[in-house]
């Protein structure tokens, strides 16, 4: 079976990192490329330069011999799927309530790589480049013929009909009914609220620095006063050994004798 045609143009997956709840149920490593797989098939971003409203041939797959052209209908960009006009026909069995089901023929999903975009100047598939304008607009070029392949227009919603019964009035939506002074005293009384409720932080910020600050300084003190008493302490012991020693400093006898 020959392999189908992939369109590197078309499409370009990045992956994402599996969520923690799929690593806790992960044991072996290849349960773990498994579960990679699996999560970048269905929530993989796949980066396409297609639009709906483009004009596309199947490449791959079973209407691919019949070189179907159609217009994509609709796009899924996580999943990186396409549904063109009358390409992968399936039926669907429509029930409504009251009524006898009935069977409708619908287009199907295909993946983007099945399909290429169609150059207008000889209506055939062409791979395409972009390239910028001028303006900083991005262009599809054909690598085939060159031609520019213009961006699917936007279809613009369909302007809704008006109600009298429903719809709120023109002359309502329109009438002014605040005073200019309401809103400037509400205005003052939301900034004085504000101005209140910055100055209560800045206070309290203040106090805190205050509190942090005194706090160190008896840290600064308590910790002199143990060096002191310790120094006192030392000192204390050594003037003991002096008097011991009968007025003559510690270790002089030693240096006598070693001298003898």
């Amino acid at each position: 079976m020959p392999k189908p045609k992939f369109n590197m143009t078309a499409s370009r997956k990045v992956f994402h990192p599996l969520p923690l709840s799929i690593y806790k149920r992960i044991k072996t490593r290849q349960s773990l490329k498994r579960a990679k797989r699996q999560f970048n098939k269905a929530y993989g971003t796949h980066k396409t330069h297609f639009r709906v409203g483009d004009y596309v041939q199947v490449i791959s797959g079973r209407d691919a011999k019949e070189n179907k052209q159609g217009k994509i209908l609709q796009m899924f960009k996580t999943q990186g799927f396409v549904v063109v006009e009358d390409v992968s026909m399936r039926k669907r069995l429509l029930k409504r309530p009251g009524k006898k089901p009935e069977a409708i023929e619908r287009p199907g999903k295909i993946h983007v790589s099945n399909v290429m975009l169609v150059d207008p100047s000889d209506g055939k598939p062409t791979h395409f480049s972009m390239k910028y304008s001028e303006d900083g607009d991005k262009l599809r070029v054909s690598k085939r013929t060159g031609e520019i392949i213009a961006w699917p227009e936007k279809e613009k919603d369909e302007i809704r009909e008006t109600n009298d019964r429903t719809d709120t009035q023109a002359d309502v939506v329109e009438a002014k009914t605040f005073r200019e002074e309401e809103l400037i005293a509400l205005k003052n009384k939301y900034l004085r609220a504000f101005e209140l409720h910055h100055y209560k932080q800045l206070q309290e910020d203040y106090e805190a620095q205050q509190k942090q600050q005194k706090k160190q300084e008896l840290e600064d003190q308590i910790f002199s006063y143990d060096v002191i008493t310790k120094a006192k302490e030392l000192l204390r012991k050594r003037h003991q050994i002096y008097l011991r020693n009968g007025g003559i400093p510690q270790g002089a006898n030693e240096k006598k004798r070693d001298l003898m």
